[in-house]
């Protein structure tokens, strides 16, 4: 049976809203802004992550003792992401890439983690959010530093973990916490 034109333009919609959570999470957790993190779960939803596995407020505590410990930066580059709407469930499935900067005083090094997230995500008064996520880690690899700015590149607008981070100073309505 054909879908409706209605019933596509729902689907564009939803997977568009869909993919815009999987954006925001990504990005929250780059800029440790944990409140646009806990919005992107219902807050029932389960979260394996691996060496965590739990409900998104204890998702979000452990995400704000363990990243910011273990990490001088991060960039979670999203690649590609299939997404399967059935009326208001959804099952998606998102390759990403994790550049980390380890804080490692002996050697310090760069982490890159290739995972997928595998998401199931439910619409719920209108609105999409991640119900269950199991992360899947495909593999790993581990460069230590050799080198960088002489000057720190002082001339460089550098990026922050807070909301000192440019972004927000263009775009104030998307502060932390604010749910853009």
């Amino acid at each position: 049976m054909s879908k409706t034109r209605d019933q596509l333009i729902d689907e564009l919609l939803a997977r568009d809203a869909i993919r815009d959570v999987i954006l925001r999470f990504a990005r929250g957790l780059d800029r440790l802004d944990w409140q646009s993190v806990r919005d992107c779960y219902w807050d029932d939803a389960h979260d394996d992550h691996g060496p965590f596995e739990g409900a998104p407020d204890e998702f979000v505590a452990w995400g704000r003792e363990f990243l910011p410990s273990w990490t001088e930066s991060t960039s979670h580059l999203i690649l590609n992401c299939l997404i399967d709407v059935d009326g208001d469930t959804a099952h998606a499935e998102t390759y990403s890439i994790g550049c980390h900067r380890a804080i490692d005083d002996d050697a310090p090094y760069d982490l890159f983690t290739q995972i997928r997230y595998l998401d199931r995500f439910e619409r719920r008064h209108g609105q999409w959010r991640i119900a269950d996520r199991v992360l899947a880690w495909d593999w790993t690899r581990k460069d230590p530093i050799v080198g960088g700015w002489d000057d720190g590149g002082a001339e460089y607008r550098w990026g922050t973990r807070n909301d000192e981070d440019p972004l927000y100073h263009l775009t104030p309505a998307r502060r932390p916490g604010s749910g853009q």
